[in-house]
């Protein structure tokens, strides 16, 4: 969505469940569940901000474990951040518990095991005077605990640059790009770290930390890809016996490495043509998946992006895979000719893939004329097939999420905000070769502004959970705080 839908400050929050069984008949119940309230909690908060007040928006994380156990980070009605579980016994959140994180902001999270949650995002440094004055996060810092709330480790891995007083360079901070881990517990984190010169920031290097699942620590592999002026979108994956995949878009071209379980770093490929940047999170204009025989998976949306939400050359969505045991091949294009201009941009959860037995599922928005489109394409032995729109004709749709169950199910979530707007999905069951018909998770009136969603599965039930910003209208002064945060359950016929 553009930026000025996202910073709406009446935002709430849905949350809705939807089995993997398979696509509702034109006469069954509504798949997705009505909204209920999440006590205590919300999406975004007032804060001082240049002597005004502002609302901050607070990333929503949403996740399952391993062992089945769900998790979420939001706004607290009280002020700061707090986590709630999801019983899937009653089919909700519970109440929202206040934490600090161990003083990490997080904007990315990871679940592994039966209860283990891994957080990184920003933490303030004790030693930085302007940074504990301003309040400004500089630092990058990892914070590890379980789906109780019980963070009790905290580990700094970069470190941001404050300015020196007198000289025209501003401080920069230290950025987490992408997180993943496997369900034993080996996690991967990217940072885009500052490269300083003499008085001043002269770019930005990608760093890979992997912390070992035999292991109480994240420890730094390498520094990969070339110096860029911001930071670069990444993402990660990581196999069930530990290999993990690094794959990045340098704003030339999209590249990947391999660290594998024993600690091997393989060679740097070259995957295809990119031409990105890193936009903020949720920023997902590069995806990467890897099981466990190392067949590899990796998708990306290449669009140069300015003022305005301005979008430029090269305007292509592609993929490019490995065989078990091979080296990626050439480059698939999926989509070219992506529209340009001001306000065509394709931000947020651009683009996502995964690997499902021996077939590849991708989901992307794609631009042409004045609107957005919600499409996929399956991979079958490394070669695409033909894309499917899966959002109404004529309306214009961002995808929000591409969910996978145990037994091989699948789900994609996207929003429309033109014609008959709100959020939809659409499910296929595990070795069906269509997608089912449209689901309606939420409707929307046309004066409501619509938000973003988080979309998480169950690796042991296959219910899907959706977190959805409740619509909002506009054209109105903003309301004096946010609106709570609201989820619901209902298992699909």
């Amino acid at each position: 969505m553009s930026s000025s839908r996202l910073a709406h400050p009446a935002i709430a929050l849905a949350a809705a469940a939807v089995s993997f069984s398979g696509a509702a008949s034109a006469t069954a119940a509504p798949p997705w569940s009505d909204p209920q309230v999440v006590a205590g909690g919300y999406l975004a908060q007032w804060a001082p901000v240049n002597a005004g007040l502002a609302f901050q928006p607070a990333d929503a994380h949403l996740g399952f474990t391993a062992g089945g156990a769900g998790f979420t980070v939001l706004g607290r009605s009280a002020g700061g951040l707090g986590y709630s579980r999801f019983s899937g016994s009653r089919g909700a959140f519970g109440t929202v518990t206040r934490s600090t994180f161990r003083s990490v902001t997080p904007n990315e999270m990871a679940l592994f095991g039966r209860s283990g949650v891994v957080l990184a995002g920003a933490a303030t440094a004790p030693s930085d005077r302007k940074a504990e004055r301003t309040g400004r996060p500089l630092d990058v810092a990892v914070t590890r605990g379980n789906v109780t709330g019980d963070f009790s480790v905290r580990q700094v891995l970069a470190r941001g640059f404050l300015a020196k007083p007198g000289t025209l360079a501003d401080s920069r901070a230290a950025v987490v790009t992408a997180l993943a881990a496997n369900a034993g517990g080996d996690v991967a984190v990217a940072v885009s770290v500052p490269v300083v010169g003499r008085t001043r920031v002269v770019g930005y290097r990608s760093r890979l930390f992997i912390r070992r699942r035999t292991s109480g620590l994240f420890k730094r592999v390498m520094d990969f890809g070339a110096q860029t002026v911001g930071s670069s979108p990444v993402a990660l994956a990581v196999s069930g016996p530990g290999d993990v995949l690094v794959a990045w878009d340098d704003r030339t071209a999209v590249r990947a490495r391999m660290v594998s379980a024993r600690g091997t770093i393989g060679a740097e490929q070259r995957l295809g043509t990119g031409g990105s940047a890193f936009l903020g999170s949720p920023n997902r204009r590069i995806t990467a998946a890897i099981d466990g025989t190392r067949r590899m998976l990796v998708a990306w949306v290449a669009q140069r992006v300015g003022e305005g939400n301005f979008a430029g050359s090269p305007g292509l969505v592609a993929l490019n895979t490995a065989a078990p045991g091979k080296t990626f091949g050439r480059q698939q294009t999926l989509e070219r000719n992506l529209s340009q201009g001001s306000d065509r941009a394709i931000l947020g959860v651009a683009v996502q893939a995964a690997i499902v037995r021996d077939r590849g599922i991708v989901a992307w928005t794609g631009a042409d004329a004045n609107r957005f489109a919600v499409r996929t394409a399956d991979v079958t032995s490394g070669r695409a097939g033909a894309p499917r729109a899966l959002s109404a004709p004529g309306a214009s749709s961002r995808l929000q999420g591409l969910v996978v169950g145990p037994r091989g199910g699948a789900a994609i979530v996207w929003v429309t905000e033109s014609g008959d707007r709100g959020h939809f999905a659409s499910a296929r069951a595990a070795g069906a070769s269509s997608w089912g018909p449209t689901e309606t998770i939420t409707t929307a009136g046309d004066t409501a502004a619509l938000q973003e969603a988080r979309v998480a599965a169950s690796p042991v039930s296959g219910d899907v959970v959706t977190l959805i910003g409740d619509p909002t209208p506009t054209g109105t002064q903003p309301v004096a705080g946010p609106i709570p945060v609201r989820s619901s359950v209902r298992s699909a016929p």
